[in-house]
């Protein structure tokens, strides 16, 4: 189980990776607080990459076969969005995506952990 004990503080990388690895153990249930943490943390690295254009869309390939889509984005023909419609939503992503790495690095910390921050 997911545990936090700020008197232990692992300063050893070979004790961070064996932690990490043990985490990764306990994930293996999909019931577990660990399953269920590791993803939830899977699905936002997924869509960030998506939003970064290094991924694809789910039903992406059903939209290129109708013709709806841009095989280069991925994305459909949908609503256009007006150049400050996207500078806005960049913000917004920005600063929640520095929410996101600040809360894996605290993840990290408190439990002695080595998960990859962006």
């Amino acid at each position: 189980m997911l545990s936090f004990n700020p008197a232990t503080t692992i300063s050893n990388p070979f004790s961070l990776l064996a932690h990490t690895l043990h985490v990764l153990e306990l994930a293996a249930s999909p019931r577990s607080l660990e399953g269920r943490v590791l993803k939830s943390l899977l699905h936002t690295w997924w869509w960030q990459d998506v939003e970064r254009g290094k991924g694809r869309r789910p039903g992406v390939e059903r939209l290129l076969k109708e013709g709806q889509g841009d095989s280069m984005t991925g994305v459909g023909k949908l609503r256009t969005k007006s150049g400050r419609d996207r500078e806005e939503e960049g913000r917004v992503r920005a600063r929640s995506e520095k929410g996101f790495e600040m809360v894996v690095a605290g993840l990290n910390e408190s439990m002695g952990l080595c998960l990859p921050v962006r």
